[in-house]
């Protein structure tokens, strides 16, 4: 009976030693959960961001605009100065 007792309780004390560690386990990984979540809407923000940020880079009036600014010398390319490739695309 002693025997019994005696391997109940030292099972007992292993389990919570056991359910112990899982917990602080899980809470670990709870947070790097967070974190990666955290990390993703920021990424997402600046995304956003950066997409408005190009969008208004590159609008056609101002690209426009750049090019009379720094290069006045160059004329719009008109339709009969286009020529066709002397071969053929494979």
């Amino acid at each position: 009976m002693r025997i019994i007792m005696l391997l109940s309780i030292v099972f007992v004390m292993i389990s919570a030693i056991f359910l112990f560690r899982i917990k602080h386990e899980v809470l670990d990984i709870e947070r790097k959960i967070l974190a990666a979540h955290k990390a993703i809407r920021q990424c997402s923000r600046d995304t956003m961001a950066l997409q408005s940020e190009l969008s208004y880079l590159t609008r056609p009036q101002r690209i426009h605009a750049l090019g009379r600014q720094f290069f006045p010398h160059f004329q719009t390319l008109q339709p009969q100065q286009m020529t066709r490739p002397s071969h053929p695309a494979p």
